[in-house]
């Protein structure tokens, strides 16, 4: 570890490689001590060792697939892909509450967490959208209200886990896409400025999200 940190400095030129081990090397020694423990619980040492070899060759294998894809092809599967992201928002809310969240919907030894697809999906929307509207994305209706609609009932069906943090990324890269693509600032500020009440209902709503506010 040493020796990966010891080029960092400070102004001066003197090197922050203790200041940076003495900082990290505790926190990961922790780190490391509580997922062997939590390894321990699952009766295997390489459980987590295992699984992240699972879900990267399973990550490589799809990233090769979809480069060959012709990514036009990619429209034929924006409606599917908001239908299923919806089906699956909707089916979480039924399972049984994990830290007082419904986030995961498990599938035999998998897990699902469809709020991670709603991020691909609501691009994907946003992308085929606004190429089609491409010359009236700077009116009101089609710039504004149209897509924050659509990505708006996302955000809700999320919203209910409860979950704030995938929402408000979602939001966020919903406003830069649609700005670049076009949309008025001042439509985009004024649906920004809407969606604040209901914000600081949902920040409000809960002590701990109080508590990381005042953090």
């Amino acid at each position: 570890a040493n020796g990966l940190i010891v080029w960092i400095t400070d102004a001066s030129g003197h090197s922050l490689a203790p200041a940076v081990t003495h900082g990290y090397a505790p926190a990961l020694m922790a780190r490391l001590g509580a997922l062997h423990v939590d390894a321990d619980r699952h009766q295997d040492a390489a459980y987590y060792l295992k699984r992240q070899l699972l879900w990267s060759g399973a990550g490589l294998g799809l990233m090769f697939a979809l480069a060959r894809l012709d990514y036009n092809r990619l429209k034929e599967w924006v409606w599917p892909a908001l239908a299923l992201t919806a089906i699956g928002l909707v089916a979480v809310l039924f399972n049984a509450p994990a830290a007082g969240a419904r986030r995961w919907i498990r599938l035999g030894p998998a897990s699902l967490q469809p709020a991670e697809f709603a991020k691909l999906a609501v691009i994907l929307y946003l992308a085929d959208y606004l190429d089609r509207k491409r010359s009236r994305v700077d009116t009101l209706l089609h710039g504004t209200i149209v897509p924050w609609g659509v990505v708006g009932a996302v955000l809700a069906m999320i919203a209910l886990e409860p979950d704030l943090g995938t929402p408000f990324l979602i939001a966020v890269t919903a406003f830069l896409m649609l700005f670049l693509a076009g949309a008025r600032l001042r439509h985009l500020g004024a649906a920004a400025l809407a969606a604040l009440p209901l914000l600081a209902y949902e920040i409000l709503k809960y002590p701990y999200r109080r508590q990381r506010l005042a953090q």
